[in-house]
């Protein structure tokens, strides 16, 4: 595996899957940049946006990831 970020079982591999999904489509949309994104993603998860990446969540923080972008809150500047 990879020493970078947490290891991941099916559960964490599906819901980062999900998550990564829901917000590539939100900055794909051209609403905002994905860098943009990610500020407000980082916001609303209350972490520093140097240390928000999907890939590295575990899956609880993961499917919190989906439920905020389904909500819009990352749609408010």
């Amino acid at each position: 595996g990879s020493s970078l970020g947490n290891p991941a079982n099916k559960p964490t591999r599906i819901a980062r899957m999900k998550a990564h999904e829901a917000f590539d489509k939100l900055w794909k949309t051209g609403k905002m940049d994905r860098q943009e994104a990610y500020r407000r993603l980082a916001r609303e998860l209350g972490k520093e946006v140097e240390k928000t990446h999907i890939g590295w969540m575990y899956e609880a923080e993961a499917r919190r990831v989906t439920e905020i972008v389904r909500s819009g809150a990352l749609l408010i500047p």
